[in-house]
């Protein structure tokens, strides 16, 4: 279980998936989509993550684009 109470806990661990964790990887819907979060209260933003982290526990949602998306999920 993460810190944020875990999934469907008030306030689950979220990231971007990006190319890099830091803040000014990735393209320019993926840095503006970073700012919007960082706003997004009561969200628990935890910044961007890469692939790689999508199954370690780190976090219990992850955001990203329809294409991304589609194509994380047929892995």
């Amino acid at each position: 279980m993460s810190a944020g109470g875990g999934l469907g806990g008030p306030e689950p661990p979220l990231g971007l998936l990006n190319v890099g964790e830091e803040d000014e990887r990735g393209t320019a819907v993926v840095m503006e989509a970073y700012q919007l979060l960082l706003k997004a209260a009561p969200l628990n933003f935890v910044g961007n993550v890469e692939g790689r982290d999508v199954f370690r526990g780190d976090v219990d949602v992850v955001v990203c684009d329809g294409f991304i998306g589609n194509v994380a999920l047929k892995l």
